[in-house]
C-alpha cells in the first residue's frame, strides 16, 4: 500500500489534472477510427498526423472529419474523379497516403490517386489544375473482388509537400468501372465540388498532369488524405 500512494502519487496527481483542465485544454477526439485505421486527432501542429478530408457543402464536415456516405458512384473507365479539399492545417504538411470507400464493380479493377491544386479564381472547364508534385501519385489498388465496401488507403510514392491552410483536390482514375461512396449535395464558393475529367486513357504510369474539367458533379467523393 505504502507503493501505492507513495510511487504512484505521480499518476494521481497527472490523473486529478487532467480532470481539473480546462476545455480549451483538452485535445479534441477527432475523427473515429476508419476501416481499422487509427483515429487521428484534429488539433493539428507541426509534426501531429492527421487527415485532410474532401469537403462536403459549406464546408460542414471542415476541418478533419471524414465525408459520410449517402450513395455511390458507379465509377467511369477513364475518368479522373476529384474532390476538393478542406484547407489544410495550418503549418506546412506532407502527405503519407490517400484514402478513398469503394463500393462495387469488377473483380481486378485498378485505381490510383494524387494530390492537384485548387487554382485562385478556378473556373470549371477554363482552369488548368497541375498536380503538387510527382511524389503525390499513390501505389496501385487492385480490386480484391466485385464488392469491397471498406476504405482503401494507398501510400503516395514520393515527397508531396503541401502549404498551410490551402485547398487543394484530390484526384483519383481507374482503367475499370469501381465505385466510390459519394455525399449529395456540395459546392463550395459556386463551384461542384466534384470535378472531373472523362476521356482518359488509365495512367499505369504517372497520373495526368495538367487536367481541365470537362465534367463536374454536385456530390463530395469519399476522399481523404492523411498527412503529417
Amino acid at each position: 500500500m505504502e507503493g501505492w500512494f507513495g510511487g504512484d502519487a505521480m499518476i494521481w496527481r497527472f490523473l486529478v489534472l487532467l480532470l481539473v483542465a480546462p476545455a480549451w485544454a483538452q485535445l479534441s477526439p477527432g475523427p473515429t477510427s476508419v476501416g481499422g485505421g487509427p483515429a487521428y486527432n484534429v488539433n493539428t501542429a507541426a509534426g501531429t498526423t492527421t487527415i485532410v478530408p474532401a469537403a462536403m457543402n459549406t464546408d460542414s464536415n471542415c476541418p478533419a472529419t471524414i465525408p459520410s456516405q449517402t450513395g455511390g458512384t458507379a465509377g467511369g473507365v477513364g475518368v479522373l474523379t476529384a474532390g476538393i479539399t478542406c484547407p489544410t492545417p495550418a503549418a506546412t504538411t506532407t502527405v503519407l497516403s490517400i484514402s478513398f470507400f469503394a463500393t462495387t464493380g469488377t473483380s481486378g479493377a485498378h485505381q490510383k490517386c494524387s494530390v492537384y491544386t485548387y487554382p485562385a479564381g478556378y473556373v470549371a472547364g477554363t482552369t488548368s489544375v497541375p498536380k503538387v508534385a510527382s511524389g503525390c501519385d499513390t501505389v496501385e489498388w487492385t480490386a480484391p473482388g466485385a464488392t469491397t465496401n471498406a476504405w482503401v488507403t494507398l501510400a503516395t510514392t514520393g515527397t508531396c509537400t503541401l502549404a498551410a491552410s490551402t485547398r487543394y483536390q484530390i484526384g483519383c482514375n481507374q482503367d475499370v468501372a469501381y465505385g466510390t461512396g459519394f455525399n449529395n449535395t456540395c459546392t463550395l464558393g459556386g463551384v461542384l465540388c466534384n470535378q472531373q475529367k472523362t476521356g482518359l486513357t488509365y495512367a499505369t504510369g504517372a497520373l495526368p498532369d495538367p487536367w481541365i474539367a470537362n465534367n463536374q458533379n454536385s456530390y463530395t467523393p469519399q476522399f481523404y488524405m492523411t498527412v503529417h
